[in-house]
């Protein structure tokens, strides 16, 4: 896999990965996680995929475009992978497995 580019990206381009469920983050998560978007821009740094529309799909960071959205940024920061939906799938659950692993060892 090729290193991704960092862009900054317009909000009404990036659509969540039909394949990447999440449940919706509680009120309390979501004021955490725009405290810390808040106050460090790059704690909001998606991890995309291009789309054959113009879109980017969110392989890593459902719930920080939700804050993004709600603090109103009109364009994120994105890591843009080259890759396809199998290893869009496979990268977003070796991170989400890292941060669980992080929020494990770190309590």
């Amino acid at each position: 896999m090729k290193p991704p580019v960092l862009k900054m990206i317009k909000v009404s381009a990036l659509i969540l990965a039909p394949w990447n469920y999440k449940p919706p983050a509680t009120p309390e998560q979501m004021g955490k996680l725009i405290a810390s978007i808040r106050h460090d821009e790059s704690a909001g740094v998606l991890a995309v995929r291009p789309l054959d529309n113009g879109k980017f799909e969110v392989v890593d960071g459902n719930h920080r475009l939700e804050a993004i959205r709600l603090v109103g940024w009109k364009t994120a920061p994105c890591e843009v992978f080259e890759i396809n939906k199998r290893e869009a799938i496979l990268l977003s659950k070796r991170r989400n497995t890292e941060r669980s692993e992080e929020r494990r060892v770190g309590k």
